[in-house]
């Protein structure tokens, strides 16, 4: 670890801090490395999970409050934000930055885990935000790494979406709660006045009649799992048209996938695999959000690896639009 991270992990201050103690020995130090990441919080890396401007405000300042009165909030925040910063840098400082990130993560985990099983309304907020910020986390970490163990890769998306299920956690423990909180813009499920292509409301169409014509054949499917897998792709199908940069689509499936699915994926069972790659187009679309970046290509191309050569047809819709979509 670099030493201007090691301040993160004991209760030293920061090697850059201004030490004013030669001038008058009264005054506190100022941690300038941290300061310098609530900055990148309210300028920039806040916006990774907003979806309107209602919901950008949210995240910029009230979930800024809030994790003043929550120390693993405030660690997960400087941990993203420092995460941010390492992929934004090209000073030569992107291996500091990572370290930092890093070492708040470690903390933020540790206390989080602590709180886990005692949710109430004085920590409900904090839980909830601090999933989300997780589950982003997991998702950016990866993206610049290009080895098949570390990467982003199948293996590594069915872990992050075990970690979000936690979120789920949260809101089923104070969900009335939270929506009428000052968080309540993060709830609204109002889908945006947006024409879907119908190229994506034909697949999606055909993903229904494979689940339906697959359940008929195969009695260990879990047909409501499927069902419910579905029907959350073509609601946030509508989120990623109008805001194609925002997590909406990422992490809300994700949220809402079942453990039944979730079993199957890990099993890489092929209806899981091939309802996987439609999502993957999603996460193709959102590619220019920093903490999704290469997803959705890596885990297709996974997928199709695989999958047996009778299920391909069913996948070409996603590769079509991933492989050889005319923005690449």
């Amino acid at each position: 670890m670099l030493p201007e991270a090691q301040l993160f992990t004991s209760n030293t201050w920061a090697s850059n801090s201004y030490d004013s103690s030669s001038t008058n020995p009264s005054f506190p130090l100022l941690d300038m490395t941290q300061l310098e990441l609530v900055l990148q919080w309210i300028n920039h890396t806040h916006k990774f999970a907003a979806r309107s401007e209602k919901t950008r405000k949210v995240w910029e300042m009230p979930v800024l409050e809030e994790a003043l009165n929550s120390p693993f909030l405030m660690h997960g925040i400087l941990a993203l934000s420092a995460l941010h910063l390492s992929h934004l840098r090209e000073d030569g400082r992107h291996v500091m930055w990572l370290d930092i990130a890093i070492a708040h993560k470690n903390t933020a985990l540790v206390m989080f885990s602590d709180q886990l099983r005692n949710i109430t309304k004085s920590n409900a907020k904090s839980m909830m935000v601090f999933a989300g910020l997780a589950f982003a986390f997991s998702l950016a970490s990866a993206v610049d790494i290009d080895t098949k163990e570390d990467g982003p890769g199948l293996n590594a998306l069915t872990d992050v979406f075990i970690l979000a299920r936690g979120v789920q956690t949260v809101l089923d423990a104070e969900a009335d709660f939270l929506r009428q909180s000052n968080f309540k813009p993060l709830f609204d499920t109002t889908v945006p006045e947006v024409d879907i292509p119908e190229n994506i409301l034909a697949a999606l169409d055909r993903l229904e009649q494979l689940h339906i014509r697959c359940s008929q054949w195969d009695n260990n499917i879990d047909s409501a799992s499927y069902t419910r897998a579905i029907k959350f792709l073509r609601d946030l199908a509508a989120i990623t048209c109008a805001e194609p940069t925002s997590m909406t689509m990422a992490a809300g499936w994700a949220i809402h996938a079942s453990q039944r699915y979730l079993d199957d994926l890990k099993a890489k069972k092929p209806l899981a695999l091939v309802v996987l790659a439609h999502y993957c187009v999603f996460l193709h679309m959102a590619r220019e959000n920093w903490c999704i970046g290469s997803w959705g290509r890596k885990v297709l191309l996974q997928i199709a690896q695989a999958l047996e050569p009778d299920w391909h047809p069913h996948i070409e819709w996603a590769t079509l639009n991933v492989f050889h979509s005319d923005t690449e």
